[in-house]
C-alpha cells in the first residue's frame, strides 16, 4: 500500500471542535473471512497501523515509527511450516523491515486468512501484486500471485433474476428489534446491517468520541 497523501477535514468540523486523534490513519493486516472491515476492534483480524502499532483486538503495541505519506507499506503473512517465523506477520516500509516478526493470535492460526486495508483521511494506491511496489530483500508470492492449492476463494454468486433483496423489518419500541436483528444476522452473514446502531459503532472505531 502506498500512502500517496494526508488530508486534513477541518472544514467538516464544527467551530471549536477537535478532530478524531489521530487524523490520519492507515491499518493493513489479515482477517478471517467474518472478520469486520475496521482492522483492529475484535479478535478475528490482525494488523500494522501507520502510527507504528501492532493492533489486536483494541490493544496496539508500539513496535516502530509512524509511516510518512509517500512511503509505501507491506505486510508479510508467514505461514511456511519449516520457518523460524512460522505464524507471524511483519511490516516492511520502502522493501526494509521495520518490526521484528510477530506472532499471529492462537485464535486466528489455521484459519484461512484475507487481507484488508483500512484507512481515513487520506489518499492510498493498494497493490495486491503480482509484483510489489517496493522490492523486498527476499521473493515471496503476492495475494494476487497465490498458489491455488493454498487459496480459499469467496464466492458471491448474482441472483438467478439480476435483484438483490433489501429487508425493512418493522417493530414496536422496546419490543425486541435488536434482539431479533442479533438472532437473523447470526444465521444469515450474507446479510449487511444498516441501523442507527451500526453507523453509531462505525463512528466509534473511526475514532469519533460519543457524546
Amino acid at each position: 500500500v502506498r500512502i500517496c497523501e494526508y488530508t486534513r477535514q477541518d472544514d467538516a468540523l464544527a467551530p471549536n471542535v477537535r478532530a478524531p486523534m489521530p487524523r490520519n490513519l492507515l491499518r493493513l493486516g489479515f482477517g478471517t473471512c467474518t472478520a469486520a472491515l475496521l482492522l483492529g476492534d475484535s479478535d478475528d483480524s490482525v494488523s500494522f497501523d501507520s502510527e507504528g502499532n501492532f493492533v489486536f483486538n483494541r490493544r496496539r503495541t508500539p513496535i516502530t515509527w509512524r509511516l510518512p505519506a509517500g512511503s509505501v507499506a507491506a505486510v508479510l503473512l508467514n505461514l511456511q511450516a519449516d520457518s523460524p517465523d512460522c505464524n507471524t506477520i511483519s511490516l516492511f516500509q520502502d522493501g526494509q523491515r521495520v518490526s521484528a516478526p510477530q506472532p499471529i493470535p492462537e485464535s486466528l492460526r489455521g484459519k484461512p486468512l484475507f487481507p484488508i486495508v483500512t484507512f481515513k483521511s487520506m489518499t492510498v494506491h493498494v497493490n495486491f501484486g503480482p509484483e510489489p511496489l517496493a522490492e523486498l530483500p527476499f521473493k515471496c508470492r503476492m495475494v494476487n500471485d497465490i498458489a491455488q492449492e493454498e487459496a480459499v476463494v469467496t464466492e458471491y454468486p448474482e441472483p438467478a433474476d439480476g435483484r438483490y433483496e433489501a429487508l425493512f423489518p418493522v417493530f414496536l419500541p422496546g419490543e425486541g428489534t435488536f434482539h431479533w436483528l442479533d438472532w437473523f444476522m447470526s444465521r444469515h452473514p450474507e446479510y449487511s446491517e444498516l441501523s442507527d446502531r451500526k453507523l453509531i459503532d462505525w463512528c466509534i472505531k473511526s475514532g469519533i468520541p460519543r457524546q
